[in-house]
């Protein structure tokens, strides 16, 4: 419970702190900190709830990442099968950089879930023919984007795969 935190996770810390103390994240230096401002709120109210401390902010990421694996394991089952389901959570679980970044104050593990999640509402719409369902996928990516910028990277590649599955 004592680990050190990790270079960003200061400027994680010091945002959360601002929005607690005047409901956005601004830093010491009264510079806004535009940088995965969904997860700063959401690292917020781990915060609020948690105690205005690193391992409460901590928690968040650790949330996100025990919601992927189970996301994962949802999508393998529905899919293929049960072990599917199994080997995909397994194989979420014990990935490296899940387990790095899952443990860190650091929007990575957030944005992870809703790019799964993004991704899986996206089928199901098309899969199902169901437009509601392919606007939560954009709505969950758009929040992935907010999450981290590097989200958006993910567009072509979502693209393509609607191209695919309905041509």
């Amino acid at each position: 419970l004592g680990a050190s935190p990790f270079v960003d996770e200061y400027s994680t810390v010091m945002a959360v702190r601002g929005v607690l103390n005047g409901g956005i994240p601004l830093l010491p230096t009264g510079f806004f900190y535009g940088h995965d401002v969904l997860f700063t709120y959401a690292a917020t109210l781990a915060a609020w709830l948690g105690g205005d401390d690193l391992m409460a902010i901590r928690a968040m990421s650790v949330a996100a990442s025990l919601g992927t694996i189970a996301l994962a394991y949802a999508i393998g089952r529905r899919l293929f099968s049960q072990a599917a389901g199994l080997l995909t959570a397994a194989l979420a679980a014990l990935s490296p950089e899940g387990v790095l970044w899952g443990a860190r104050a650091r929007a990575y593990a957030l944005e992870q879930f809703l790019a799964l999640a993004a991704f899986w509402m996206f089928y199901r719409g098309i899969e199902q023919d169901r437009p509601g369902w392919r606007r939560l996928g954009l709505l969950l990516l758009v929040a992935a984007v907010y999450v981290h910028p590097e989200s958006a990277m993910l567009l072509p590649g979502l693209a393509l795969a609607v191209l695919v599955l309905r041509g």
